[in-house]
């Protein structure tokens, strides 16, 4: 067997949790090579750019391609699997994306709300979703304040960190893992207006859940 086979079985041992298989046999492992020196490099290509699994993924590769006689070192980068090739191995029969409500299978829900404003309620959500996170917990925040929310802004989220994905809207990501979903997030600068009356607004929390809720841990 040569040395590129050897990465290759190596890493055929990896599986993506979410679906099942092997990262060489859906197709994520992309640029592989080894240089002189025995260092390996590869792209880990995702179904998402906000996989929660890449982390798992690379960890493991990492440890697999180290087992390898020859091998002194490994550089992962991460990229994005095409539509197409999205869609060929959602049309595998052995195959099944996660639909979205696989992933909504929230276990606690905690309201942080007032009828008065400026009583600190994102404060408290945001320091209760970070000794949660402390805790070893999955944490995700809804922020339900549409016209003036302040929780990006207090993990220093940038504006427009919302996008979609295979799996619906994808949250934004704090450094501590934390999932938030917010209109802050929706909008190009942070401090541009939201004018939204009450059915938009309802409209607007109703997504964040549905849509968003399911890629929250």
């Amino acid at each position: 067997m040569s040395q590129d086979q050897e990465l290759i079985a190596a890493l055929g041992a990896v599986n993506d949790p979410e679906l099942g298989k092997s990262i060489v046999e859906l197709g994520m492992v992309k640029d592989l090579t080894i240089d002189d020196l025995g260092k390996v490099r590869f792209t880990l290509a995702l179904t998402t750019p906000a996989c929660p699994m890449r982390n798992r993924m690379a960890d493991q590769a990492q440890a697999a391609l180290l087992a390898v006689p020859g091998v002194n070192g490994v550089e992962i980068s991460y990229g994005v699997l095409t539509r197409e090739e999205i869609k060929n191995i959602s049309h595998r029969a052995d195959v099944r994306l996660p639909e979205i409500k696989q992933f909504n299978q929230i276990k606690r829900v905690y309201l942080v709300m007032s009828g008065k404003g400026g009583v600190g309620k994102s404060s408290l959500a945001a320091m209760l979703a970070a000794h949660m996170a402390r805790q070893g917990a999955k944490v995700g925040i809804l922020d339900a304040d549409i016209t003036g929310p302040s929780i990006p802004k207090l993990f220093g989220l940038p504006p427009g960190g919302l996008r979609g994905g295979e799996l619906g809207m994808l949250p934004a990501i704090t450094s501590k893992g934390i999932r938030v979903v917010s209109t802050n997030l929706l909008l190009k600068e942070a401090d541009m207006p939201t004018v939204w009356r009450g059915p938009l607004i309802a409209a607007t929390i109703r997504q964040f859940w549905t849509d968003g809720a399911g890629s929250m841990p």
